[in-house]
């Protein structure tokens, strides 16, 4: 009978982990649906403003930057900051982010170099926004384009589920624990008969 109850809290305890715990942080670290592909700049063109609609129910919202590259980019102090702002339809800054992109590109498919780098919004933004691309020190004449991904968060989890996690976490790890403790062994019973007390 033991067994059976220390299955039932471990299944408790292993659920309240995944609701609790894995499940939003897996949420909060997995893009959904793409909004919008933009080109913040090209070689043959230079930096384009662009524009995206965003919408509440769509955060968090998950930006990644791809700059592309014909030669690796500087290193050290020369290394290039890229520092990304949204402006709402009045012109304020709804966020600015900066993307430090890592040492080592990544080869694409089709032959091509590319850095990337992702970054969470986690703000219910609304409506039209401007994209503005901003990298200093300067430009590296090694990159050939850069692009900006915007993603929808990959789901909506219900604001319940973490409470009932944890709720089940307590519990499958109290009940898990005390199953596991020893009963307190009887008094043998007094005897009777020549040999008894």
């Amino acid at each position: 009978m033991k067994w059976v109850l220390r299955i039932a809290f471990l299944l408790m305890l292993a659920v309240g982990v995944l609701l609790g715990i894995g499940l939003p942080k897996a949420v909060e670290r997995l893009p959904g649906y793409e909004i919008a592909r933009l080109t913040l700049f090209a070689v043959d063109e230079g930096f384009k403003q662009a524009e995206v609609m965003l919408a509440p129910p769509e955060a968090p919202f998950f930006f990644t930057l791809a700059v592309h590259v014909n030669a690796p980019l500087r290193a050290g102090d020369g290394h290039a900051v890229f520092t990304l702002t949204a402006r709402d339809e009045k012109g304020d800054a709804a966020f600015e982010e900066i993307f430090l992109l890592p040492n080592d590109p990544v080869r694409e498919a089709d032959g091509g170099t590319v850095y990337r780098e992702m970054i969470v919004v986690d703000q219910r933004l609304d409506g039209r926004h401007t994209i503005e691309l901003e990298v200093t020190p300067g430009l590296d004449p090694a990159i050939t384009a850069i692009e900006l991904t915007v993603n929808a968060g990959a789901l909506d989890l219900d604001p319940r589920l973490q409470p009932v996690g944890f709720i089940l976490l307590v519990v499958g790890g109290i009940g898990l624990l005390l199953s596991f403790r020893r009963r307190p062994e009887p008094p043998p019973a007094p005897k009777w008969g020549r040999n008894g007390a």
